[in-house]
């Protein structure tokens, strides 16, 4: 279809009346990876300005965008200032979105406290890394299950402080209780700092002993 302003609204429209409502909370730029061309398009296709009028006239309430992975492009959409919220692939597999390395020198890197330093806010997917650190431990470690894995991967992104809320999938009422549980329950969460002391040349000499 022509990507117009009235082609957009039209299918916000039709979500709206599928949803029953005459708003929605979050309406999100949904894509993997923004390359330069994408990111170009997206700001010449009047896209944003359209979605702001959206907002304006109450239709939509914040505006966010979705990625797997940083790049320059989206690091130039996420600099426009006009996303409320953003939803990005991290987890204990994959840190380089937030790293904490230097933490303890007051810098941390990453896409996610450039978001933060606009005041975007910050969901999670892959949070539990789709499955795919629970089934390598679980076949290599005698003992661990995959739901023990999964708390901690739920453990870890929830306690990165610049997170404001991880997705995880639920399959049943008992899951949705246990992480409801681990995300209240704020004595859980781990020290990122001392996860990040590293030593090149091993362990420093007064710890050795």
């Amino acid at each position: 279809p022509e990507a117009t302003a009235e082609h957009w609204q039209e299918k916000l429209e039709e979500s709206l009346e599928r949803l029953g409502t005459d708003y929605v909370d979050v309406l999100q730029f949904h894509g993997g990876y923004y390359g330069d061309e994408l990111a170009e398009k997206i700001l010449e296709s009047g896209m944003l300005e359209w979605a702001a009028q959206a907002k304006r006239r109450g239709a939509i309430r914040f505006l966010g965008i979705t990625a797997e992975n940083t790049s320059a492009g989206l690091e130039r959409l996420i600099r426009t200032d006009r996303f409320d919220v953003l939803q990005i692939g991290f987890n204990l597999i994959s840190q380089s979105h937030c790293d904490y390395a230097r933490a303890d020198e007051g810098v941390i890197t990453g896409v996610i406290p450039l978001a933060r330093s606009l005041d975007m806010g910050i969901m999670t997917m892959r949070t539990t890394t789709s499955g795919f650190l629970e089934k390598l431990l679980s076949q290599q470690l005698p003992g661990i299950t995959e739901a023990d894995v999964a708390r901690l991967c739920i453990r870890f992104v929830l306690s990165v402080t610049e997170v404001d809320c991880a997705l995880i999938g639920m399959t049943n009422r008992a899951l949705v209780n246990e992480n409801i549980a681990l995300a209240v329950d704020r004595d859980n969460r781990l020290d990122l700092l001392d996860l990040y002391v590293r030593y090149p040349q091993g362990r420093q000499p007064e710890e050795s002993a």
